[in-house]
């Protein structure tokens, strides 16, 4: 039914049917609910309410195949998506506290927040070669993991961690030109990491993050990859040409960031990206919102952003300045959009839905290409 219901206001919204129309298929709704919420025995009412809905469906029928064409495969591709995120996020947690002792009646510890109630602590080094090819890969599990980039080549790395038996270890490694902190999570319930790394001598990074705090500083490479699970996610000055942080039910914090191919993801959490200056990016807030403030837009001359919040409001925060032009197209389902930006000609200006260009967008300097879409909350762009 709430399907049904949806679709209806939908139809109205995009203009596919009359609000006379729309009262009449709702009205009609409301009764075909009330009649089998009475679990009421007589068979020939409820076909006859079933009838009367029918028969009034049919009068629109045309539009609603339509728009059913257009809004399933977005509804199916946003459901399977979630269905599947949440899948592995819940065989990621499975995985690492299925077997733990980490909730012991006599002992608890939490890795991230207070390391020294874990049992261990490692310190490890390695010095790295100056190559375009080497990698860099670290996980923590129910701790943080916290990195922090220099001007220097050597990996340093201080953990702490609890074992399931005195007799296991860990070990920095290096594998070619692969860097990587060796240990089985199976034998650990907690593994938090405080490190220090070179900040421009990797060209691919891979951090992830399981139930604790992920945070990255002053790191430049080819290929930046930030998963975190349960966890907040903080990048900050950091350069790549391409960028992904995914993170499941957890905040993004992003700041100062300069990329090519910027994706990010978050979960049942919000996004917060302070001077991002990327040519391509994507940003995607599930039950949560977005808000972008940006005071240039300096490394590219074409640009394309698109962002969509669900649940949350969808704010963006953009400068006035001359050469730079905007293309916007701006989508809400049930709430408004608000403009505060000078210089617009409006190709389409409704309350759910605005499609706008810059005064001589065409032949200025910079270009910025917007696509911004909300569900249950305002869309605002400043």
């Amino acid at each position: 039914m709430n399907e049904e219901r949806l679709m209806i206001l939908k139809m109205l919204e995009q203009g596919k049917i009359s609000s006379e129309e729309a009262t009449k298929l709702l009205d009609s709704l409301k009764n075909k609910e009330s009649s089998y919420s009475r679990f009421s025995n007589n068979n020939e009412s409820q076909s006859a309410e079933k009838t009367n809905f029918e028969a009034l469906a049919k009068d629109v029928g045309k539009k609603l195949d339509i728009f059913a064409r257009d809004f399933e495969p977005k509804f199916q591709k946003f459901t399977q998506s979630f269905a599947e995120k949440t899948v592995e996020v819940a065989e990621r947690i499975s995985k690492n506290i299925s077997s733990s002792d980490m909730f012991n009646k006599s002992e608890t510890t939490t890795a991230a927040s207070t390391p020294t109630t874990l049992k261990d602590e490692g310190k490890f080094e390695v010095r790295v070669n100056e190559s375009e090819v080497n990698e860099l890969s670290l996980s923590s599990l129910n701790g943080d993991l916290l990195i922090k980039g220099y001007n220097g080549d050597k990996i340093t790395l201080k953990v702490f961690y609890k074992a399931k038996n005195p007799t296991i270890e860990m070990d920095l490694l290096k594998l070619g030109n692969k860097f990587y902190l060796n240990y089985d999570e199976a034998n650990f319930t907690n593994v938090s990491i405080d490190a220090v790394v070179p900040s421009s001598l990797f060209s691919s990074i891979q951090f992830n993050a399981i139930n604790g705090k992920l945070s990255a500083d002053n790191l430049k490479g080819t290929n930046i990859s930030l998963f975190a699970t349960n966890s907040e996610v903080t990048a900050k000055d950091i350069q790549s040409e391409k960028l992904r942080i995914e993170s499941s039910s957890g905040k993004i914090n992003l700041n100062n960031i300069i990329s090519s191919d910027c994706e990010i993801e978050v979960y049942s959490g919000s996004i917060d990206a302070f001077n991002i200056d990327a040519k391509n990016m994507k940003l995607g807030a599930l039950n949560g919102s977005i808000n972008i403030i940006t005071s240039d837009f300096k490394k590219f001359n074409e640009y394309l952003w698109s962002a969509e919040a669900s649940n949350g409001t969808l704010k963006i925060s953009l400068p006035s300045i001359s050469k730079l032009g905007y293309y916007i197209k701006a989508h809400t389902s049930l709430s408004d959009i608000s403009i505060g930006l000078t210089r617009l000609n409006y190709l389409c200006n409704e309350k759910t839905f605005v499609e706008a260009k810059s005064f001589d967008y065409d032949s200025l300097e910079k270009k910025v290409k917007l696509n911004l879409e909300a569900s249950n909350a305002p869309l605002i762009i400043n």
